[in-house]
């Protein structure tokens, strides 16, 4: 990774060098992007979508060198939800994140030194706290985000006046100041990167609907399809890689492809109301983000630009994204009231102010509210760079270049695993828990997640254990992992009629739940306990030496076959030796060829020949990927729950229960 970055960053280096000499000044009204009307018919690399995120792949691919590159858009370059947006660069996040926030503010930076008008403020931001959890809460995030080399402060009431005396903090615990945080003009940023990368060899085909992805029809790794063809309105190319950036579109398309590719994103609306010029506006500002308000405002443009997360969202489009769907958004005063009433209170001087027309601007919003990036399980060399969750430009340019990265070098060189579009599973990809799930998602942008108390409430009770309704009668209180219930701690003192309640309070102090957890905790310890892991991801592989005839999850396959190539496969995989007796549980690391952590959990010997592998939700479909990139057969076995008895008693178990039905694997 140090070579590739190294090398990356005399790329930069050389292209700002070419761009000085060979640009000159360029404002928002002189964008000449030169369109093709007809298609190639054959590219190395197609790009569908020419918004901020299609643009930015494309000018890093170029920059790189990759310049036979092809962006398809169905309409006209930046037309999309690109074209409006609160153009916010925020950096006040996880490291992840923030690193791929960095690289949009420098690049954003560097244009703008180069001469290219992007509106590019770096302002600051100030992090209000009108309660004592939110400071609490924005404290903490300092706590983690200054080691990792931001610079942030936790400033009192006073000092946040000093900072913008145009704010009331009268009512204020105090704020955290971020100075790197800034602004810059969305529209302009979008059409100077789709500029720069026609002039480094990208062609812009508009006007132009991508129908289908077709694949190849023998597998190109094991059992994945690759990127052959990309069929249109205006004719089929071809093509080695495909690029899904289209926005609100994603997930259509992903439909449409051959196999299909999951892409689960919904559009909300997303709500902007721009004041008149004003003279108080014209200055250097902060960006303000009121938390509690779910309301942020920043200048541009001598204009005060008024946004927000609410606390209940209004998902977009519930039969699909009609042709004339700008016309059909218009502006929720009623919905948008606390919003606009949240900044007049932070800011008194809005309260005179005059109005534009409060506009929506739709945006992809994902089930974690975290954006979606990389290449896809259903097929090779088809990568994805879609739902900026309300804000395009701020990850657009990062999430470009890691993508330009992943696609050059076969592997992302930048930490991308928070953001994999492996996260997901098709229960994720349906459109009614899409819609549900979206209704929440976005106001939990600006909600205090406090921890281990910051469960979903919408598009729950979707996939359960045998014995859900056993843990429930029990007093269970469950949360939601990959739309799986599982019971987080019982209450018996809980009613049936509270048995769906959620957590009835939060806190950063001890939680309500302590003392039940650790009472558990002594069952299990000092009796017997029983923990259910259905929610787990389990996997099974099996060696079935020659005999392709016989159906692989076959019983008499698995104790016929004498081959012992599955101990010998998951022994050069292993941290661990997994070659132990037949109903043995032996926990383990599973490792890449480079070394990395891939996987771990917890491997069964069912048979001589067999193993089930039992590992955590969050992984099922990057780990079944992964195998399938290694195996030419893979096996998820039919849906079963999983018990786990723990108890230093389990032998003293089975004598006194020796007719029950239970099969035992014993940990070594």
């Amino acid at each position: 990774m140090a070579q590739i970055m190294s090398s990356r960053q005399l790329r930069v280096a050389y292209h700002f060098t070419r761009l000085n000499q060979n640009h000159s000044r360029v404002t928002r009204d002189e964008f000449v992007i030169r369109k093709y009307s007809s298609l190639p018919a054959r590219t190395q690399v197609v790009v569908c979508g020419a918004g901020m995120v299609g643009n930015s792949i494309a000018y890093h691919l170029t920059q790189a060198g990759w310049t036979d590159v092809v962006v398809l858009e169905q309409n006209q370059i930046s037309s999309g939800t690109s074209h409006d947006g609160s153009g916010v660069l925020g950096l006040f996040k996880p490291a992840s994140e923030r690193k791929i926030v960095t690289h949009s503010v420098e690049l954003i930076k560097q244009l703008q030194n180069l001469g290219y008008n992007l509106g590019f403020q770096q302002c600051g931001s100030l992090n209000l706290a009108r309660t004592h959890d939110r400071a609490i809460a924005l404290k903490r995030r300092v706590a983690y985000v200054k080691p990792s080399g931001l610079q942030c402060e936790w400033l009192d009431r006073h000092a946040i006046k000093a900072l913008h005396p145009l704010l009331f903090t009268d009512d204020l615990e105090g704020g955290v100041w971020v100075p790197d945080d800034a602004v810059a003009n969305p529209f302009a940023v979008s059409n100077t990167l789709a500029s720069l990368a026609q002039d480094q060899g990208a062609k812009y085909v508009t006007n132009c609907r991508v129908y289908t992805v077709i694949t190849d029809d023998e597998p190109h790794t094991q059992i994945t399809p690759k990127v052959t063809h990309i069929q249109t309105n205006k004719g089929t190319v071809e093509c080695e890689y495909f690029v899904n950036a289209s926005g609100m579109w994603a997930r259509k398309l992903g439909e449409q492809s051959l196999p299909k590719v999951r892409i689960p994103t919904f559009p909300a609306e997303h709500f902007y109301l721009h004041t008149l010029p004003m003279r108080e506006a014209a200055v250097n500002l902060p960006l303000i983000r009121d938390y509690d308000s779910h309301m942020f405002c920043v200048t541009r443009d001598s204009k005060f630009i008024i946004g927000g997360f609410e606390r209940k969202a209004k998902p977009a489009f519930d039969n699909g994204i009609p042709e004339n769907w700008k016309s059909l958004l218009v502006g929720d005063e009623a919905h948008f009231r606390p919003i606009k009433k949240g900044a007049e209170h932070r800011l008194p001087i809005l309260q005179n102010a005059l109005y534009e027309k409060l506009i929506n601007v739709p945006d992809n919003f994902t089930p974690d509210g975290k954006w979606i990036l990389g290449e896809t399980p259903e097929i090779d060399n088809y990568f994805v760079a879609v739902g900026m969750n309300g804000n395009n430009i701020q990850g657009a340019i990062g999430s470009g270049q890691a993508i330009a990265e992943w696609i050059i070098y076969g592997t992302p060189a930048t930490q991308m695993l928070p953001f994999d579009v492996r996260r997901f599973i098709d229960l994720h990809n349906n459109r009614r828990y899409l819609k549900e799930r979206t209704t929440e998602v976005v106001g939990r942008h600006y909600q205090i997640l406090y921890p281990e108390q910051c469960e979903y409430r919408t598009a729950r009770r979707l996939r359960c254990s045998p014995i859900y309704s056993e843990l429930e009668a029990a007093g269970a209180l469950f949360g939601t992992r990959m739309g799986f219930e599982r019971a987080l701690y019982f209450d018996k003192q809980r009613r049936k009629s509270q048995a769906n309640d959620f957590m009835a309070e939060n806190t950063f102090g001890k939680p309500h739940f302590h003392d039940l957890v650790h009472e558990e905790y002594n069952a299990c310890r000092e009796g017997v306990g029983i923990i259910d892991l259905s929610s787990f991801t389990k996997m099974e592989i099996t060696s079935i030496g020659y005999d392709r005839k016989r159906l692989f999850d076959a019983e008499e396959s698995r104790v016929q076959s004498a081959s012992n190539q599955v101990v010998e496969f998951m022994q050069k995989l292993c941290s661990n030796d997994v070659n132990i007796p037949v109903g043995g549980v032996v926990h383990t690391g599973m490792h890449n060829d480079q070394g990395g952590y891939e996987n771990e959990g917890m491997l069964i010997r069912k048979f001589d020949n067999s193993h089930l592998i039992v590992t955590g939700a969050k992984g099922e479909t990057k780990s079944f990927n992964w195998f399938a990139q290694l195996l030419k057969y893979l096996s998820i076995p039919p849906k079963f729950g999983v018990l786990v008895i723990t108890s230093n008693k389990v032998r003293d178990l089975e004598k006194n229960h020796p007719k029950a039905v239970l099969l035992f694997y014993r940990k070594l």
